[in-house]
């Protein structure tokens, strides 16, 4: 899946271009082109068909004059085309990052097996009745409106990401320059998350990202595979001798970092009363 350079690259930069399948690339065409159905319709209907909830954390979103987007963390419409899509790409893409996790394991010495527990209930898309307070993968469908469709320099918070754009506007920092420097992600980009980098102590590092503005506007798919928040972690199999609560583990990096996803006024707040951190995503 990765060859040895590819991860060394994603541990020591947070980043990785990567190239998708023929399958999966077909499948996040036909992806896109639901969620552009779904853009597309009024307003009212958006909202009532995906309430946000959970915060920006689940249903439909919309910032003015920025972007829309929704997100996906469980089964709303049995009937819907657009989840059914979406339940194919969850799959595919959930067990595309859970083989990329136990390879980053394998190749420390680790037990890659840990990572089965950590993303219980997170490798299909869930159904109706999961609880979302224990398993918080999401599949996020963004919209950025042109020229002012941006998302702040963040990390995100969970453990790998995938991130696939239609058009330009996703930047990565390139650490491997003096200084770094923003450069151009490409079309599938991977992304470290700051809970496996906090697993890894810090030695895998996360990836900082950020959106700018495109004259044409910007579509993007984001899945984020995240720990399921249910249980505990030992982390003996991460070189350390401890258990801690997987709840509190991930909720003490989230109270680190400001909602990049949020209106306007309350990234702002948040920003404010976390000076000196960076957004999460």
């Amino acid at each position: 899946m990765l060859n040895i350079q590819q991860l060394r690259h994603l541990c020591a930069f947070g980043w990785l271009s990567y190239d998708l399948s023929p399958d999966l690339d077909e499948r996040l065409t036909r992806l896109f082109e639901l969620a552009g159905s779904f853009f597309d319709e009024e307003l009212g209907r958006k909202q009532g068909l995906y309430p946000a909830n959970h915060g920006t954390e689940c249903g439909y979103y919309r910032i003015e004059g920025e972007k829309e987007y929704i997100t996906l963390r469980r089964q709303v419409h049995a009937d819907s085309a657009l989840e059914d899509e979406a339940s194919q790409a969850w799959r595919e893409i959930a067990r595309l990052l859970h083989g990329m996790l136990a390879e980053l394991s394998s190749a420390d010495g680790l037990d890659a097996s840990v990572w089965d527990s950590l993303v219980d209930g997170s490798l299909t898309y869930p159904t109706h009745d999961t609880d979302l307070n224990h398993v918080i993968t999401l599949l996020r469908i963004f919209r950025y409106y042109p020229t002012t469709g941006v998302a702040d320099a963040h990390t995100d918070l969970g453990l790998l990401t995938l991130c696939v754009g239609d058009g330009s506007g996703l930047e990565v920092l390139d650490a491997s320059l003096r200084p770094p420097q923003w450069r151009p992600a490409p079309c599938g980009t991977i992304l470290v998350g700051e809970t496996l980098r906090k697993l890894s102590n810090g030695i895998i590092k996360a990836g900082l990202h950020r959106v700018v503005g495109n004259p044409k506007g910007r579509s993007s798919i984001v899945f984020a595979l995240r720990p399921n928040l249910n249980g505990q972690i030992d982390l003996s199999c991460f070189g350390r001798q401890e258990i801690v609560e997987a709840r509190k583990f991930y909720m003490e990096i989230k109270a680190a970092k400001y909602n990049i996803n949020a209106k306007q006024e309350l990234r702002s707040a948040q920003r404010r009363a976390r000076q000196g951190t960076q957004g999460s995503g």
